[in-house]
């Protein structure tokens, strides 16, 4: 099932398509949490959190302190002003890696993976000739559904 970017898990009716329990899935979220509100970014774990034990959520997302603070990143700086269009930033919401295992917690998600550019290149880029570029404020993680919720 796909659906746009704009829209919560909700709105693109995941809550309405159920697997049976004894089937594990994945949800993959790929080049999506840069672009929506902090909101919709809480509601894909959301729902994801509220699935069976054992589901995984791989996604991607950018680093908070590139949206926050672009000078922190000097070369990507470009990259910033091209996604801006006057007062809405293309780019909305970022993740901090180092919080990120406690924020996927209070959504019942423990994190199992979270690779920068370079691991995911030497990992999966590269061994398949592909030349695909990836920035250093980017990132991918994999968290499992624990069915259980983490107070937070």
């Amino acid at each position: 099932m796909t659906c746009s970017a704009t829209h919560s898990a909700t709105a693109c009716g995941l809550l309405s398509s159920s697997a049976p329990g004894s089937t594990r899935t994945l949800f993959i979220w790929e080049g999506v949490s840069q672009y929506v509100s902090r909101a919709a970014l809480n509601a894909t774990p959301g729902y994801v959190g509220r699935t069976t034990a054992g589901n995984q959520l791989a996604f991607s997302y950018v680093l908070q302190r590139f949206i926050d603070d672009r000078s922190a990143y000097l070369e990507l700086s470009r990259l910033w002003d091209a996604s801006c269009k006057g007062d809405d930033p293309l780019w909305k919401c970022g993740l901090d890696p180092a919080h990120l295992a406690d924020t996927l917690a209070r959504f019942s998600l423990r994190l199992t993976e979270d690779i920068g550019a370079p691991e995911h290149r030497t990992r999966y880029l590269i061994p398949r000739g592909r030349s695909l570029s990836v920035c250093d404020i980017e990132r991918i993680a994999v968290a499992e559904v624990t069915g259980f919720r983490v107070a937070g």
